[in-house]
């Protein structure tokens, strides 16, 4: 089951959660004018033991398949490391 949470892992004054199962962050999420913006974990949270999901590959091509079938526009990007991650604005 996923559950959502606050996250501190941006300096920005807006709100951020993460989206985790267990002990792996799936998403994050930071609140924008328009809604919010989704992407898909790629580092440990700094706060707690939460890991990024092992399959960091699977999890970008299941998140793309899911935004193409709901319609979404997403860009892929990379994270100051240089690892690859999906990002989509809310619905």
């Amino acid at each position: 089951m996923a559950i959502l949470r606050d996250s501190g892992k941006f300096s920005t004054k807006e709100t951020q959660i993460i989206i985790f199962s267990g002990s792996t962050v799936l998403f994050r999420a930071i609140e924008e004018e328009d809604g919010f913006k989704f992407m898909t974990a790629t580092a440990q949270e700094d706060s707690c033991d939460l890991q990024p999901f092992a399959d960091q590959e699977s999890l970008n091509q299941k998140s793309r398949s899911f935004f193409l079938e709901i319609d979404r526009a997403y860009t892929g990007k990379c994270d100051l490391k240089g690892r690859p991650y999906v990002e989509a604005f809310s619905f």
